[in-house]
C-alpha cells in the first residue's frame, strides 16, 4: 500500500507494463470498488469500475473501464493493435484462473467485461472487504 492522498487509499499493482500506481476512489465493500490510475507520467489513465452482484449460482464481476489515452501513437496502437478490451479481458480471465474458474469474459457497452463467479468467490469478497474497512494500512 501506498501513503493516502486526501483520504483515499492507494496501492501498486504490477502488470506485464511494470507497476502502476492506483487510488481507491469510492469503495462500498463488497458491491462497488472504483480505482483510478494515480500518474501523469504514463501515455494513458483512467478509472476501472468494479461492480460485484450476488447471483443464485455465485456472483457477477462487472468491470467497466473508462480510459484515456493521451499519445496519439499509443491510441492507434491500442485501437487498432491491442484491442480495447484486451486489458480487462485478461484481467478478468485471471481472476477466474484464481478462483479455479473458466470462463469467457463477455463485452458490453462502454468497455464493460463481465464474469459469472461461484459462491465461494463471493464469500471471499466479502471477507477481503471487511479486511479493507478495518485495515490500518
Amino acid at each position: 500500500m501506498l501513503p493516502e492522498r486526501d483520504g483515499h487509499a492507494r496501492f501498486m499493482e504490477k502488470s506485464k507494463n511494470g507497476m502502476i500506481a492506483f487510488e481507491v476512489e469510492e469503495l462500498t465493500p463488497p458491491q462497488r470498488i472504483v480505482t483510478r490510475i494515480d500518474g501523469k507520467n504514463l501515455p494513458f489513465g483512467g478509472r476501472w469500475i468494479f461492480e460485484i452482484s450476488p447471483m443464485a449460482e455465485g456472483c457477477r464481476l462487472n468491470i467497466t473501464e473508462r480510459g484515456e489515452v493521451y499519445n496519439p501513437v499509443f491510441r492507434f496502437v491500442s485501437r487498432f493493435i491491442l484491442g480495447y478490451t484486451g486489458t480487462l479481458d485478461r484481467y478478468l480471465t485471471s481472476v477466474a484462473k484464481k478462483f479455479v474458474e473458466s470462463t469467457v469474459p463477455v463485452e458490453g457497452r462502454c468497455l464493460r467485461s463481465v464474469i459469472q463467479m461461484r459462491p465461494a468467490f463471493y464469500a471471499m469478497l466479502r471477507q477481503s472487504s471487511e479486511h479493507l474497512e478495518s485495515c490500518d494500512c
